[in-house]
Parts: C-alpha cells; sequence; structure tokens
C-alpha cells in the first residue's frame, strides 16, 4: 500500500506553483510556518490582478486583488505597508496587472522616508515592477525620487502611465528620455506640466493639462494620428490647454470647417484606413481626438467617454456624420 503524498514529498517547483497560486494572505501564513517554507514564499512569484497602497478612513491599507477577489490590510504603520508592497516584487517573475501608489498632501502623518528607501533598494538590486499599468500620485516626493520611482518599472510590460507631481521642463525632458516612457502606449498627466509634445506622439491614448500648447502644436498632434498605418478604434487625445489658446487659432491651426453647436466645436477627419475617422472637438479649454468607426461613430465615442468623460452630445446631434 501506498503511503499518502505529503507536503514534504511534494517536487520543490510544484510546491512554488502552488505557492503561485495562493492568496496574499495564505503566502504570508505559510510562510511563518518554518524557515524552509519561507524561503519557499520568498523565491516564488507572485502574479496578482491589482496591488494599491493607499490612504483610508480608517488609516492607511494595501488592497490586494486575485481572482476577481479584493482584500485588504490595515495597518499604522505605513512602513510595513510599504515593505508588504515592495516585498511582492523582490522576486523577478512577479507580475501585478494593475499598480498604485497613493500618498496625498493633506496625510501630514506620511513619512516618505521608507519609500524613498525602498526605491533605492529596489534599484540597488536591480528590480523592477512588473505590471501593465501604474498610478504614481505622491505629494512631497522629491523630483529626483520620482524619477528614480518611474524606472523601476520594467520598460518590456508597462503600458500605461499615470502621475500628478510636478516638474521643471528640463526634469521632464530627462524623464521622456528613459526607454520606459518610449515604450508607453498610454499616458494620463493630472496637473499642468510642459512636457515636450515630440515625447507623446507614440502613444495610443493620451491625456494631458499643457502649459504651452500652440496651434501649430494641435495640428501635429492631430496630423500624427491620421498618418498612423497602425490606427485603431479607441486610440486618441485629450488635451486640457492651461494657456491663453483661443478658439480662433485652434481653428486655425487645424485649417479645417468646424461644425459648432452651443457648447463645442466639432469636426470629422479621414485617416488612412478607410473605416476609420477622426474626431476632433473644441469645448471651451479641452482638446480631444479619437478613432471611431466610420458607421457606429456615436457607439464608439461613448466608449472613449469611459476613459475621459469627453462630451458626445454633437455626435447625436449629427447622426449624418
Amino acid at each position: 500500500m501506498c503511503a499518502e503524498p505529503t507536503w514534504q514529498g511534494i517536487p520543490p517547483r510544484i510546491k512554488q506553483d502552488i505557492v503561485t497560486s495562493l492568496d496574499y494572505r495564505s503566502r504570508f501564513r505559510l510562510r511563518v510556518c518554518s524557515k524552509s517554507e519561507q524561503y519557499l514564499v520568498d523565491n516564488s512569484p507572485i502574479i496578482l490582478e491589482g496591488l494599491t497602497i493607499s490612504w483610508r478612513p480608517s488609516g492607511f491599507a494595501l488592497a490586494v486583488k486575485k481572482d476577481g477577489k479584493v482584500s485588504e490590510i490595515h495597518d499604522n504603520s505605513t512602513d510595513k505597508l510599504i515593505n508588504l508592497f515592495f516585498d511582492v516584487f523582490k522576486v523577478k517573475r512577479s507580475f501585478v496587472k494593475n499598480v498604485g501608489v497613493q500618498f496625498l498632501l493633506y496625510m501630514n502623518e506620511i513619512r516618505l522616508e521608507p519609500l524613498i528607501a525602498r526605491i533605492q533598494s529596489m534599484t540597488d538590486h536591480d528590480l523592477k515592477i512588473r505590471t501593465k499599468h501604474a498610478s504614481l500620485i505622491v505629494h512631497g516626493l522629491s523630483n529626483q525620487d520620482f524619477t528614480n520611482f518611474f524606472q523601476l518599472f520594467d520598460s518590456k510590460v508597462l503600458e500605461s502611465f499615470k502621475f500628478e507631481n510636478k516638474h521643471s521642463q528640463d526634469q521632464l525632458k530627462e524623464i521622456s528620455s528613459f526607454q520606459v516612457w518610449k515604450s508607453l502606449r498610454q499616458i494620463d498627466i493630472c496637473r499642468i506640466q510642459s512636457v515636450p509634445l515630440d515625447s507623446f506622439l507614440h502613444m495610443n491614448r493620451l491625456k494631458y493639462f499643457s502649459s504651452n500648447l500652440s496651434s501649430e502644436d494641435i495640428w501635429k498632434l492631430v496630423s500624427t494620428f491620421l498618418k498612423r498605418a497602425d490606427l485603431l478604434s479607441g486610440f486618441g487625445f485629450s488635451v486640457t490647454c492651461g494657456n491663453n489658446l483661443t478658439k480662433n487659432e485652434v481653428v486655425s491651426g487645424l485649417g479645417e470647417q468646424f461644425k459648432q453647436n452651443q457648447y463645442e466645436l466639432s469636426q470629422l477627419f479621414s485617416t488612412l484606413a478607410a473605416d476609420l475617422v477622426f474626431v476632433v472637438t473644441l469645448e471651451f479649454k479641452k482638446l480631444q481626438g479619437y478613432v471611431c468607426n466610420r458607421r457606429p461613430i456615436n457607439e464608439d465615442f461613448e466608449e472613449f467617454s469611459k476613459w475621459d468623460n469627453a462630451p458626445f452630445a454633437f455626435l447625436r446631434s449629427n447622426p449624418s456624420n
């Protein structure tokens, strides 16, 4: 009669697969069982749908999403949660689909030293944050520390990035020169910045506040989408102009006859793809462009509005387009 298999008798590789499939809490329960289990857990990759560290009314929390379920770890110690966050990426094959860090100015109790220390430690050990989508909103972080944090993201994996920190034009020029920026396909910048326009032109979707957009820049941005051979429905931009760009300057920059209703100007442009058009709208200081299928423009633009609360009433009032 064969003996029943035990945990100790399972091959290490299979054990590692089992640990990888465990939820976050179960991993840490297993980790404290013995030194061998601690080693096993620490060397097994973590695969998660989401990982976010942020403030809650009850204090700080680390939210972990796996298999569609979200669990939260609460602790008054920012240090502990920051360490748990970065420990996920100690194993190079770990992957988290969505990553978020949110430390706001009104949280006076936040100590950024533990965060800065772990950023430096990750850099020293050549570890990367492997995620597709990242949101990094950390007030009080120095420009150099933000730059170091940004460079931790794996350029081979990261597709979209959202940030709010204010940077000088020179610093943004430096950041946009990194490979991780050049690999981005979507960007969302929450504050007015002087980002070099050329650094955006390879992206599929972008949303930002510009402090120095000119009429020539507008046409350059629009024409880039019109000339792209890889254009797909869903590509587009939303730019809020922080400078004194007038409606006439926008229209003259595009060189097209805009339709106008009570709230906005709109225009359709042809693209290299026969079945796709590029819709451009101007409402107050917000300029938007979006790739739509030529027939169901309304539905496509409504999909776009889920990413950015874009007005699309003009499409309903002009069904012939």
